[in-house]
């Protein structure tokens, strides 16, 4: 293993920091809302509704060309929209603390609209660090853009559910750190959104006033390709790759060799009753876990054979999935009421999951930045995080209107969930890991292949 340069060590640390934008909107509308609303009895039909906050993510794609296209020569390709966008989000941060978002929570529809604007700079900005990413590290260690995503989004997330939900718990903040008793928490919804404001202005500053960009001079191909009709070709061209298609159709898909199963589960410890508190307090004694994690996946995982990796871990997954719904089949008691029982099986749950979770999150990003073209600046991979996300996305909205509607009952869905994971298992393994092995010409437009 080649030795990592401090020079990528330190792009590496700004990567995560950058990262980190994007994990806090995420968490909030993903997760922490979705829960403050649901123990406050909001429908899960309302939830389906907020669940639609994320979809950008899924569709960053139709402008990426464009971040590709037009810039500011002086400033640098990427950091031309990594700035303002994170000013603005600083802006609007600051504009929920003022008209004090804790007060208009349950305002559905302008909640979701809210998360939508976010998420959709998040989404821009991501496009803008994904281009920056295939060329800010050595080739040797490109690799650690995936991690680097992975590890910030991951503390932006954990930042915007466990901690928040923690500091924002009065039992929590009454039994640990306030002398006499308070009605609130220490961390508010407003106060949270400050936070995060004061942040964004500070990062974006450093990134403003410390920060470079590769430059080279551009051939005349490379000024070509910065047309927009050619970067809308060259997305069209990358559409109708075969070998893409295949990939994206994986993509959609593989979470329902397991995600079904686990969702429901989740469902059915929230009916009974389990707390947002019970949940931070586990997610609390995990992010150690997870760091630890997530260091193990990166320091050992390495370049290539990323979807042989992939079906080792999928196979684990399944049986996460099998295990989990045989515990509450053969312990229903375990849902009844809080208990050890319930503690243990988080935990180990949570540490199951992360690592399996990471893993394929890392792997799928490694092959990512292995099979991207950056000749065509950050479309190719925009485009595969785009189908990728897409796939997340819709699961669960997909999975709240389920619940909304009973549609399946829980015996069924694992059923079909076990029956699909299987034969997506050995149809698909095969094909799909070959395939991951070709030359990275496979992946691109035709008028590179024939160069």
């Amino acid at each position: 293993m080649t030795k990592i340069s401090s020079k990528d060590k330190n792009t590496f640390l700004l990567f995560i920091f950058l990262y980190f934008v994007q994990g806090i909107p995420l968490g909030l509308w993903s997760s922490t809302l979705m829960m403050i609303l649901l123990e406050h009895g909001v429908p899960y039909t309302n939830l389906a509704i907020l669940s639609l906050a994320i979809y950008p993510f899924s569709f960053k794609m139709l402008t990426a060309p464009f971040l590709d296209v037009y810039y500011i020569k002086s400033i640098g390709k990427r950091r031309t929209y990594i700035i303002p966008i994170q000013y603005l989000m600083a802006i609007i941060y600051t504009l929920l603390y003022f008209t004090k978002i804790s007060t208009w929570v349950y305002n559905i529809e302008f909640l979701t609209l809210i998360g939508f604007i976010l998420i959709l700079l998040s989404a821009h900005q991501d496009i803008a660090i994904d281009g920056w990413v295939l060329t800010a590290f050595s080739s040797e260690h490109n690799h650690l853009g995936a991690t680097a995503q992975t590890v910030g989004q991951m503390i932006g997330v954990i930042f915007s559910t466990t901690i928040f939900i923690t500091l924002n718990s009065k039992d929590f903040c009454n039994s640990y750190l306030y002398a006499t008793p308070q009605e609130t928490g220490i961390l508010s919804l407003d106060l949270f959104c400050l936070i995060n404001a004061f942040y964004l202005i500070a990062l974006t500053l450093y990134v403003q006033f410390f920060t470079t960009e590769q430059s080279k001079e551009e051939s005349q191909e490379e000024i070509e390709q910065q047309q927009i009709k050619t970067v809308f070709k060259n997305l069209k061209e990358l559409v109708l790759n075969r070998n893409l298609q295949f990939l994206f159709l994986h993509l959609l898909i593989f979470r329902l060799c397991f995600q079904p199963i686990l969702t429901s589960t989740s469902s059915l410890l929230i009916a009974k009753g389990l707390k947002k508190e019970m949940m931070a307090w586990v997610q609390t004694i995990m992010i150690p876990i997870n760091f630890i994690i997530i260091a193990i996946i990166g320091k050992y995982d390495q370049r290539g054979n990323e979807l042989q990796k992939f079906f080792h871990y999928l196979t684990f997954r399944i049986g996460e999935a099998i295990l989990t719904y045989s515990i509450f089949k053969l312990f229903p008691d375990i849902l009844n009421y809080e208990s050890i029982y319930q503690y243990l099986y988080l935990i180990t749950f949570g540490i199951t999951s992360s690592f399996l979770s990471n893993s394929i999150f890392i792997n799928h990003g490694s092959l990512f930045n292995r099979i991207s073209d950056p000749q065509v600046g950050a479309t190719s991979l925009t485009l595969i995080n785009s189908i990728h996300n897409l796939g997340g996305a819709s699961q669960i909205t997909e999975s709240l209107s389920i619940l909304s509607l009973s549609f399946l009952p829980y015996d069924v869905v694992a059923f079909l969930t076990v029956c699909f994971g299987l034969s997506y298992y050995f149809i698909l393994r095969k094909p799909l890991v070959v395939l991951a092995e070709q030359n990275q010409k496979v992946w691109q437009i035709q008028k590179k292949q024939c160069d």
